[in-house]
């Protein structure tokens, strides 16, 4: 029994997400399929993994849409190695909806080279059940007790 896979084109744009279609082409009403543990495994057929999506979210944007399992990544532009500022989640999400996983930082394309240049920081989370979930965001500058800068509210949708 074939199983065919189909990437969509991964060009890491605003809001994209990149998931693979798959298709399974059965020659039989009496066929099975079984997706436990990111595993696709058909009765005659190899094991194969199935892809997670991993949703690229960038400021302004305001809302995305999700489905469980999912990695939704928020990447937001920071000066935080040199100027010490950074974002924080302040708000969210929803426990039921999704979990933060991690935040990493990479130099800014714009800022190669530069001393004191901009970072991209991005924020991981995982979709772990349906709904809807607002994460939010804020900028703070060096120092204890100081007050944001700056707010950035992100609503997730998941069908």
């Amino acid at each position: 029994m074939p199983v065919q896979a189909a990437s969509a084109a991964a060009g890491g744009e605003i809001g994209s997400v990149m998931r693979p279609t798959m298709r399974l082409l059965a020659a039989s009403t009496l066929t099975a399929v079984l997706v436990t543990g990111g595993v696709l495994a058909t009765a005659g057929a190899a094991v194969a993994p199935v892809a997670r999506a991993t949703v690229i979210v960038r400021a302004p944007v305001a809302s995305v849409t999700a489905r469980v399992g999912d990695d939704v990544r928020v990447e937001l532009t920071a000066c935080s190695a040199s100027c010490g500022y950074t974002w924080r989640v302040s708000a969210g999400p929803r426990a039921a909806v999704a979990k933060y996983v991690s935040t990493t930082y990479r130099q800014s394309p714009g800022s190669k080279g530069l001393v004191g240049g901009n970072q991209i920081e991005s924020v991981k989370f995982l979709v772990v059940g349906k709904g809807s979930t607002s994460i939010v965001f804020r900028y703070f500058p060096p120092g204890k007790d100081r007050k944001p800068t700056q707010r950035y509210r992100l609503t997730l949708r998941v069908a």
